[in-house]
């Protein structure tokens, strides 16, 4: 019986010492990381009118923020989209105070936050106090009327990843498109050298079995 109550003070003993060292090594943990005031903002990348509508880019989205006053070695860059959960860091200079985010998906909400580390090994850093949220714009799309050009190169996999529900057609004259987009399908799309340009061909089969195509350029890649 004694050996048996030994055991059992010996195993809360075990218990109550790894609950106190975790607390400890969070507590610590917890002091490496300090927070500063960097004034962290989001605004709209290369913003234009498209329909008489001040549009930001589908891919891009500007960050800006201030330096700490004390001293920290880089910057590194989170962006997270918070409804999947996937992220991405980027590394920045000690002199960096912006940075363009590229790469990003149309019409899709993205939080970001800046980390400064604070010695030339990092073991200490400074968090963003902001935590900023913002929304790129749809892809919109402009029809052509003239003929698109010859030297054309295809953009692989970008007709999987364009999604018309995500993207909005003007008309030559900028209405928008009134046609059934369900009808449509996204052939292809290709980047067009001189230039530059991003065009999608669009297709769709018509009642006598013919394919029917168009071709939108993107206005704000």
């Amino acid at each position: 019986m004694k050996y048996k109550n030994a055991i059992i003070v010996g195993i809360l003993i075990i218990l109550i010492l790894a609950v106190a060292f975790f607390f400890w090594t969070q507590q610590k943990t917890d002091s490496d990381k300090t927070l500063w005031n960097s004034n962290l903002q989001t605004s709209v990348f290369r913003p234009q009118l498209i329909a008489e509508t001040e549009r930001g880019s589908s891919s891009f989205i500007r960050l800006t923020w201030q330096k700490p006053e004390t001293t920290y070695n880089h910057f590194l860059i989170t962006v997270t989209n918070p409804e999947t959960g996937w992220s991405r860091t980027e590394a920045g200079e000690h002199e960096r105070v912006s940075l363009d985010v590229s790469d990003l998906d149309p019409d899709t909400g993205y939080t970001f936050v800046v980390q400064a580390c604070g010695d030339p090994d990092c073991k200490t850093w400074k968090t963003s106090n902001e935590k900023p949220s913002a929304r790129t714009e749809k892809m919109f799309w402009k029809f052509l009327e003239t003929k698109v050009s010859d030297d054309l190169v295809m953009k692989e996999g970008w007709e999987s990843n364009t999604n018309l529900e995500q993207s909005v057609f003007l008309s030559t004259d900028d209405k928008p498109w009134t046609e059934n987009k369900n009808d449509w399908q996204i052939a292809n799309v290709f980047v067009q050298n001189k230039p530059y340009k991003i065009i999608s061909k669009l297709t769709r089969v018509v009642e006598d079995g013919n394919e029917e195509s168009l071709f939108a350029e993107l206005l704000n890649p």
